[in-house]
């Protein structure tokens, strides 16, 4: 990779030049070498941000991407983001107050996707300029009526996906199709303008159909929508993607939309946050304990790292499927025994054959970037805080 005009700045502003072929591990142990290391490093790989872009428009050139800033709310993603043409998915207040520092038209360039919205949120997403609000049910539309939000366009989200899809202890969103006759009735009543149709495949999903079967769900609704009236413009068709599945989700949503919405002159959007976070973020932490065990006659070394769930590594709660994989920061990597990662909990985040390291020294971890708590203070380890760095082009 050429990186002749690439460039590392941590939050100070102080700069550290790469050479010119790099890989993640390669940045750290720059970085380590340059200057005093915290017990946890984050660097973003802003410059990633642009191929992502462009193979999303690529392979889905009628849908414009609204990135999840709920997947990492980092402004300098944000930033980038914004400069390469992305739109905005908001789910909080405090997300939609932060984005005020950053030139983000909130009328053309944001939506509020976020079903069950506080009353926070409410008067927030009044006061802001946003035009598109999603919703599930009669109720929420009716806090909608009484929190100032009548000139909003609001898109009903519907059920999609599959069971199998959401995270263990998640609820599944959206209405299903025996109540959509009675919330477009009443939102007639209540003066509401319902302009668009959404639905939320979920988080893990692996069966890219499933965007197939769910646009195929929304133009039934679609259509039901404009028996009562209501003009529909927009069809949001939500998050779940990654890197890994993009291609394969791509294709199954291009059928769809060929199908069902190709004679429908329409804005298409999508909710991508994993595609986007995910691979920009890497990690780089301490070891801070080591214990060697003989089980069996088998030797097993367990690890602890200076993070653990409750940070970084936040993301394999919601499943299974989630995995890490650390890499060795060392130079001679011969000898390997089986090993086992844990927090500072002692929840555990890895196991793998990996070679000997000590306490204090580096192990770092990529794809790191999608749904972690690195910067949120923690009352119970205060070795949490993370140096940021960023790379981007110069």
């Amino acid at each position: 990779m050429d990186n002749m005009n690439k460039i590392v700045k941590d939050i100070s502003g102080v700069t550290i030049n790469l050479e010119s072929e790099y890989s993640t591990r390669d940045i750290f142990k720059t970085i380590l070498r340059q200057k005093d290391a915290a017990n946890n490093l984050a660097l973003y790989d802003l410059s990633k941000l642009k191929s992502l872009i462009h193979n999303w428009n690529q392979k889905l050139p009628n849908v414009r991407p609204f990135y999840a800033v709920k997947s990492n709310p980092d402004l300098q993603i944000i930033s980038k983001l914004a400069h390469l043409g992305a739109g905005f998915d908001f789910a909080s207040a405090k997300e939609l107050e932060s984005a005020r520092t950053i030139n983000i038209n909130f009328e053309t360039d944001a939506i509020c996707a976020q079903p069950f919205k506080s009353e926070e949120f409410c008067s927030s997403i009044s006061n802001s300029g946003v035009v598109y609000a999603t919703f599930e049910s009669v109720e929420e539309l009716q806090i909608a009526a009484n929190f100032g939000m009548r000139n909003l366009k609001f898109i009903l989200l519907i059920e999609g996906g599959d069971e199998k899809d959401i995270p263990a202890g998640y609820r599944k969103f959206g209405a299903v199709k025996s109540e959509y006759r009675n919330i477009f009735l009443d939102a007639g009543i209540l003066g509401l303008k319902i302009s668009g149709i959404s639905f939320y495949v979920g988080h893990s999903m692996k069966n890219t159909d499933a965007f197939y079967k769910a646009i195929e769900n929304a133009s039934e609704a679609w259509k039901i929508a404009e028996e009562f009236g209501f003009i529909m413009e927009i069809l949001d068709i939500g998050g779940g993607f990654s890197e890994s599945n993009f291609s394969s989700a791509a294709v199954d949503v291009t059928r769809g939309l060929d199908e069902f919405f190709s004679e429908k002159n329409i804005r298409i959007v999508a909710e991508p946050g994993k595609y986007f976070s995910e691979s920009v973020l890497s990690t780089c932490n301490t070891i801070i304990n080591k214990t060697i065990k003989i089980v069996e006659g088998n030797t097993i070394i367990e690890y602890t790292l200076s993070d653990g769930i409750e940070g970084a590594f936040y993301f394999l709660s919601f499943s299974k499927d989630n995995v890490v994989t650390p890499i060795f920061m060392g130079e001679n990597d011969n000898s390997q025994s089986y090993s086992i990662f844990y927090g500072p909990k002692g929840e555990k985040i890895a196991e793998c054959e990996f070679p000997l390291v000590e306490i204090g020294d580096k192990v770092s971890f990529e794809k790191m970037g999608a749904y972690s708590n690195i910067f949120t203070e923690s009352v119970s380890n205060e070795d949490l805080n993370y140096s940021k760095l960023y790379l981007d082009e110069q």
